[in-house]
């Protein structure tokens, strides 16, 4: 199995599978496999099939966020894992602030980019701190999320989520 076959079912048993969910507080309005109406709106969501999720995950998130460049599986699943969820671009933020916070020696710029020195810098930290420091990045965000957006009732599954390892 590929590190993308494994970082989709990681992700798709966090996002509930092939459970169509429409919560009235979820930002992201009916949800399949992780994808959002909101975030997809030329998708049909209530068709969308297991192959049509994962042409999304691999071209959206898994790519985009060039998780196959992590020298560590567990890394790149969780890089991957937190794009579906908040956005490639955050997710890409809160690992160049892991970065940081972990390595003294080295700094990224905290731009949601991700380029050939966020790739090189997670590649050179130890893969256990660094997603110690990234768990606790993402555990951040959603608490902000849950105060700024009202989502307060989502707060421990997110946790949950940022803390369950690959």
């Amino acid at each position: 199995m590929s590190n993308f076959d494994t970082a989709f079912w990681y992700t798709a048993e966090n996002e509930g599978f092939d459970q169509e969910t429409d919560d009235p507080l979820d930002k992201g309005g009916l949800t399949k496999w992780g994808i959002s109406k909101n975030a997809h709106p030329n998708v049909d969501i209530p068709n969308l099939t297991e192959d049509g999720a994962k042409a999304i995950y691999k071209a959206e998130y898994w790519d985009k966020c060039r998780c196959d460049e992590f020298s560590d599986t567990e890394l790149a699943i969780k890089v991957f894992d937190c794009a579906v969820n908040m956005g490639c671009g955050m997710s890409i933020k809160l690992l160049q602030c892991a970065i940081n916070d972990y390595e003294d020696t080295v700094t990224v710029t905290v731009d949601g980019k991700v380029g050939p020195k966020t790739i090189a810098a997670a590649n050179a930290c130890d893969p256990d701190g660094l997603l110690l420091f990234y768990r606790d990045r993402m555990i951040q965000r959603y608490r902000e999320l849950a105060q700024k957006d009202g989502q307060s009732r989502f707060l421990r599954g997110w946790t949950s989520r940022a803390n369950r390892m690959p």
